[in-house]
């Protein structure tokens, strides 16, 4: 699911820009699931920004990782 919304935000063609609106975009993010990462919305946040600050920041742009996922060992999530 990470990696198919990577490549549908990733899309080179950002159509409501018009012609100038040519470019790539990436995301980098860190994903919790309730209740088994946390219990609460702000406990949420916070796993899931843990994650981005992390690992997606430190392993490269254009990551996102499930909280408690390990790296892949090609650094590729």
């Amino acid at each position: 699911m990470c990696d198919r919304f990577r490549r549908l935000i990733s899309s080179p063609d950002f159509q409501v820009l018009g012609t100038t609106g040519k470019g790539s975009l990436t995301i980098s993010g860190g994903i919790a699931v309730f209740p088994y990462d946390a219990t609460t919305a702000e406990g949420l946040i916070e796993a899931a920004d843990r994650e981005l600050v992390f690992k997606s920041k430190k392993f490269g742009k254009n990551m996102i990782f499930l909280v408690g996922e390990e790296p892949p060992q090609n650094g590729n999530s």
